[in-house]
C-alpha cells in the first residue's frame, strides 16, 4: 500500500471517529442543573471590525449581571458572563460557541447579534438542548411556531421584523389610505423580511409600492439610491437603513428637499443617528418602538431611565448608559434573569420552560404598555410582541398613543 492510500485511511478514521463524537454529543443532551455557586453564561458578539457598534450590548449584559450579582445574586448564584469576539463573522460565532460549549461548559449561550450568526448555531445548541437564549434578530425563521417547534430551546428577543413593518403599513391604511411608497432596504434577510411584512399588511389596499431600491452593508452610500427613490412620485418613504446610512439618506432628502412622510426602523432612532445630518430634517419622522431611547429628553424625569443610568454608571463604570446598544444588552439581561428567577429550578430545561411562559412582565427601558409576554400553549414566542408609535419633533420622539399587537 502507498504511502499517500496510508495517509488517506487514516485520514477517512479521524473524520469517522469525529463525526461519532458528535453524533455522542448530540444525543447526550443532559438537562445540566447548576449545582456550584456561579452561573456561567456564554455569549459571542462582535467586539471588533465593522460590526463592533453592537457589541456594546455586552456592556449592558454586563452591567445588570453586576448589580444582580451585587444584590444576592439569582438564589444565591452569582452570574458571570464568558464573552468571546466574532468580529460579525458567522463562522468565527460557531467556532466560538463550541468553544463555550465544549470547553467552558456554559449553562446557556445568548445574545448573540445577527440573524446568520443566529441561524448557524441554532441546530447546534438545539441538538445538545442548550439554551439559546434572546437572539438578536427579528427574522421570522426563529419566532414562528414551525421553527419555534422544530428548535425549543432557542428564544429571540427583538421583535418581528413583519410586526415593525406591519406597524407602518396599519397606519397608512388609516391615515394614508391611497399613498404611494418608495422603500430603501438592506441587501439581507432583515431587509427582505422587512420588505415581505409590508408588502402582506398592504395587501388588498390602494397603497401603492413605486420604487424599491436595495443597497449592501459594504456599499460606500446611499446617495444615489435615495436620489432615485425621490424621483418615484412618492409620498412615503420606508427608510429601512441603518447608521451612517440613515444619516446620509437624511442629508441627501433635505439637499432634494424631497419632504415624503418617512418611517425609520426601531433599532435606529437615537439622536446620534439623526443630528449629523440636522435634527431639523428629521422633524415628523415616524418610527415603532419598544425601547426607551436614553438620548431622548421624553425620558429625562423617567424613573426608570434614572435607575438604568445610575446602575450602569455604578456597575460598569466608564461605560456610556447613553449609548443604545448598552440599554438593549440591559434589556436582555434583565428578561433572561426574570426567567432565571421564575424557573421552578436552575436547569436548562426550565431556563427555556419559564422563557417561553412569561406573562406581562415589565421592564426598566420598555416603553410604557408594552411588556414581555411569552405563551407556548398559543403559539405566542415573540418575546416582545408589541411596538408603540413615535413622531419626532425636531429635538425628540414623542408617544402617538398608539401601540400595535402582533
Amino acid at each position: 500500500m502507498s504511502a499517500s492510500s496510508k495517509r488517506w485511511i487514516r485520514t477517512l478514521v479521524v473524520l469517522a471517529v469525529f463525526a461519532l463524537s458528535l453524533t455522542a454529543h448530540a444525543q447526550d443532551g443532559p438537562d445540566m442543573e447548576v449545582t456550584g455557586d456561579t452561573i456561567l453564561v456564554g455569549a459571542s458578539m462582535p467586539l471588533s471590525g465593522s460590526g463592533a457598534v453592537f457589541g456594546i450590548y455586552s456592556k449592558g449584559v454586563q452591567a445588570y449581571f453586576n448589580y444582580i450579582n451585587d444584590n444576592g445574586g439569582v438564589h444565591g448564584k452569582q452570574l458571570k458572563l464568558k464573552l468571546y469576539d466574532d468580529a460579525d463573522d458567522p463562522s468565527r460565532t460557531m467556532r466560538n460557541v463550541r468553544r463555550l460549549v465544549e470547553n467552558d461548559n456554559v449553562f446557556a449561550v445568548g445574545f448573540i447579534v445577527g440573524t446568520a450568526h443566529n441561524l448557524g448555531v441554532r441546530s447546534y445548541l438545539n441538538n445538545r438542548n442548550i439554551p439559546h437564549v434572546l437572539a438578536n434578530s427579528g427574522h421570522d425563521e426563529f419566532g414562528n411556531p414551525v421553527s419555534s417547534k422544530k428548535y425549543p430551546w432557542t428564544t429571540v428577543f427583538l421583535p418581528s421584523y413583519a410586526l415593525e413593518s406591519s406597524v407602518a403599513a396599519r397606519y397608512l391604511i388609516e391615515h394614508k389610505p391611497k399613498c404611494k411608497v418608495a422603500i430603501l432596504r438592506q441587501n439581507d434577510d432583515q431587509g427582505k423580511s422587512l420588505l415581505e411584512g409590508f408588502q402582506k399588511a398592504i395587501e388588498g389596499t390602494d397603497i401603492e409600492i413605486v420604487a424599491i431600491q436595495v443597497f449592501g452593508l459594504g456599499d460606500p452610500s446611499v446617495l444615489g439610491a435615495v436620489q432615485v427613490l425621490a424621483q418615484s412620485g412618492a409620498d412615503v418613504f420606508l427608510n429601512y437603513s441603518s447608521g451612517t446610512y440613515t444619516t446620509q439618506a437624511i442629508s441627501k432628502m433635505a439637499e432634494l428637499d424631497w419632504r415624503p412622510l418617512t418611517f425609520l426602523i426601531s433599532w435606529n432612532v437615537a439622536l446620534s443617528t439623526l443630528e449629523p445630518a440636522g435634527l431639523h430634517n428629521a422633524k415628523g419622522f415616524m418610527a415603532a418602538a419598544y425601547l426607551k431611547t436614553p438620548t431622548d429628553p421624553m425620558w429625562n424625569d423617567d424613573e426608570g431611565m434614572k435607575w438604568y443610568r445610575q446602575t450602569v454608571e455604578k456597575y460598569l463604570p466608564g461605560t456610556d448608559p447613553n449609548q443604545q446598544g448598552v440599554a438593549y444588552g440591559f434589556t436582555e439581561a434583565e428578561i433572561f434573569v426574570t426567567a432565571l428567577k421564575k424557573a421552578e429550578k436552575l436547569t436548562r430545561s426550565a431556563l427555556i420552560t419559564s422563557l417561553r411562559n412569561l406573562k406581562d412582565e415589565e421592564m426598566t427601558l420598555l416603553v410604557p404598555g408594552i411588556t414581555v409576554s411569552t405563551d407556548e400553549s398559543q403559539d405566542q414566542y415573540w418575546v416582545i410582541n408589541s411596538l408603540a408609535l413615535r413622531r419626532f419633533d425636531g429635538e425628540g420622539w414623542k408617544d402617538t398613543g398608539d401601540v400595535y399587537t402582533w
